[in-house]
This record gives structure tokens, sequence and C-alpha cells, in this order.
């Protein structure tokens, strides 16, 4: 039998990409700092800086604890895999959105009500129209939230950060997966990849 949700009242959020039209692409230096200046409402900015400084999943983000902030990491202690279970170095921004969030008293650091007034954490549809208002009013082209955590990653990738090293932050089982951020071409990939782990490298989403 499977494990129950930690609170039983109602599903955890789930990221449905599905619901984002824009085709993937990397979001610059430029396009980030003008569309966090544009970031309006509740949740969008604080959100979308951690998504931005740790590369979390959307999903991931959405359901952190003011607990999820141990000795100066942002600790996912809740996934599919394994791998999804890690620490991420936090920025001493991300820190003060923990910190400033914390003092609400709130379960989750971004917090919603149902329709009967109960807290839950908060999902795509809470920040969708923040989110579209802010790439409007930064004048930035158009990107879906999980661009952000690919951007990051590939930053990273492309910084000199080892592949054993991105893949442990990225949360990833599969290190083909990873292989994706560090270089561009199939043929790149494969010069930084272990030959056992050559076999069946395809290009996979994260």
């Amino acid at each position: 039998k499977k494990a129950r949700a930690a609170d039983p009242r109602f599903k955890l959020p789930k990221h449905n990409r599905k619901n984002e039209r824009h085709e993937r692409r990397e979001v610059t230096g430029d396009e980030e700092k003008a569309y966090l200046a544009a970031c309006e409402g509740p949740w969008l900015k604080d959100l979308a800086t951690i998504l931005f400084d740790c590369a979390l999943r959307p999903e991931e983000a959405y359901r952190l604890k003011p607990g999820n902030l141990r000795a100066g990491e942002v600790v996912i202690d809740h996934g599919k895999t394994d791998a999804a279970r890690r620490n991420i170095p936090a920025s001493k921004r991300v820190q003060e959105i923990f910190s400033r969030r914390t003092k609400s008293g709130s379960t989750w650091l971004f917090t919603t009500r149902t329709r009967t007034g109960d807290p839950r954490p908060i999902n795509f549809s809470s920040i969708k129209k923040a989110h579209a208002a802010a790439i409007k009013a930064a004048e930035v082209p158009g990107f879906i939230i999980y661009d952000i955590r690919r951007t990051v990653l590939t930053r990273w990738g492309r910084s000199g950060m080892s592949i054993k090293d991105l893949q442990y932050v990225a949360g990833h089982e599969d290190i083909e997966t990873t292989a994706i951020y560090m270089m561009g071409s199939l043929a790149e990939r494969r010069k930084i990849l272990p030959a056992e782990e050559q076999i069946h490298l395809v290009a996979k989403p994260a």
C-alpha cells in the first residue's frame, strides 16, 4: 500500500506543463532581472527567485515548507525517486525569503486556500495570470515556468560544474538527462559521459 501524503485532505500539487503554450527556451540574465522586477502578487516573485537560485522543479517549490531550509540549504525531502531527495545550497536571497515567509506561521512557504477555506500549497493555477502579466510588463519573450529550471541547469552545466554534481543538484536519476544541460549536441554530450552511459544516450525531457 502506498504511503499517503502528509496532509490527506487534498492531493499534493502537480505542475502541468500542458497548460503552458510556449516553446522551450533559455531565459537570459537581463530577462531574468526584468521578469523578477515585474512580478506582482503574493507569491510569484519569491517563488521565481527560488527557482532561479535553486533550479527546483516547480512542483517541488510549490510544496516547500519553512522546515525545508536547514543549515543554509534547501532540503528536498520528497520525490518519486531517491535522486529527487537532495540538499541545495541556499543563496542569501533565498534564505531571506524563507525567513520572511516563515513568520506567517503557515504550513507551507506559499499558501493559498481551498473553497472551504482550508490552507493548501499553491500550484500553477495560482500563479498563471501573474506569470503572464509579468512577462508582458517586462517586455520579454514568453517562457514557461519550467524554463527557469532548464535555464539554471544549463547555466550551471556551462559554468564548469561536473556532470555528477549537476546530476545531484538537479535530482536526476538518469545521468543521460543531466548531459543535456552540459553541452548542446548529442555528439558533444557523448564526449563527457562515461562509455558505459553512452549506449542508450538520447535526448530526454527533465
